[in-house]
């Protein structure tokens, strides 16, 4: 299920509790970095633990708020 297609089923879910939060479930992540090297481009893509990066994200998101 790509991200497109979860947030329609968010949409259809809405009239059924406001489209629960936390009904979409992140099974895996990637972070893709693009980068040019010497005129070519060079494509790096890291697959990542979703707790981790949830961890790391609210991390400092509580830092850049406060």
């Amino acid at each position: 299920m790509n991200v497109l297609e979860m947030f329609e089923m968010l949409d259809q879910n809405k009239g059924q509790k406001e489209a629960k939060l936390g009904t979409v479930t992140l099974i895996d992540a990637q972070i893709r970095f693009v980068r040019e090297v010497d005129g070519s481009i060079e494509h790096v893509t890291w697959f990542i633990d979703v707790d981790r990066l949830t961890n790391f994200m609210q991390k400092h998101f509580i830092k850049q708020t406060q």
